[in-house]
């Protein structure tokens, strides 16, 4: 029998893992070892884990990992991480990167309306609906603001999700780049940039 994954051994885990990656990429704890990871428990059964981008030499650790940490590992590929997650409910706690785009509606709506997928929580505000529905069919700028700050209000005064992070994004280039423009939402759009210099 594996032993309880406390913080010390997730950071063993961690810490042996590091190395292991040849390249940069993301790896998400799931379930229980988020839980762990923020103290807001002592201990969990499994380590539930997703790569992104997925890494042979990675894969190929966790097998020696797992017997000289006496831990159990567990993957998930993106498609049976949210299957286990939206529809399966295997977790009481699942900490993911949510990434906001530029229209309100491409992330508010999906997120957090009642009747939406990814409302994983279940969250449920019939005013919220309204709100987030109103924008959606309203053409008029100012009014659709109006709705999302409505819309925003609401999900403070609920809290249905826990926004641990807002990261700031920086760009850094050189003087001889030119035409480049910052776009808030992770994306590079660089038809627009030229080089002075060769």
């Amino acid at each position: 029998m594996r032993r309880p994954v406390d913080a010390e051994r997730l950071r063993r885990f961690m810490q042996a893992l590091g190395p292991e990656a040849e390249k940069d990429l993301r790896l998400y704890f799931t379930g229980g070892a988020t839980a762990v990871l923020f103290g807001w428990r002592t201990s969990t059964v499994d380590i539930d884990l997703k790569l992104e981008p997925d890494s042979d030499r990675v894969l190929r650790a966790l097998p020696r990992l797992k017997e000289s940490l006496e831990v159990n590992i567990e993957l998930a590929d993106s498609p049976t991480f949210r299957r286990r997650w939206l529809q399966e409910k295997q977790w009481d706690l699942v900490q993911i990167q949510w990434d906001a785009d530029l229209d309100p509606d491409e992330t508010l709506y999906p997120e957090l309306h009642s009747g939406e997928a990814w409302n994983a929580g279940r969250w449920v505000n019939a005013d919220f609906d309204k709100m987030v529905e109103g924008a959606r069919s309203e053409a008029d700028f100012k009014k659709r603001k109006k709705f999302y700050e409505e819309a925003v209000r609401l999900i403070i005064e609920d809290a249905p999700v826990a926004i641990l992070l807002h990261m700031n994004e920086q760009k850094v280039f050189h003087k001889y780049v030119h035409g480049f423009q910052m776009i808030p939402a992770g994306l590079t759009d660089m038809h627009r940039v030229w080089l002075d210099k060769a």
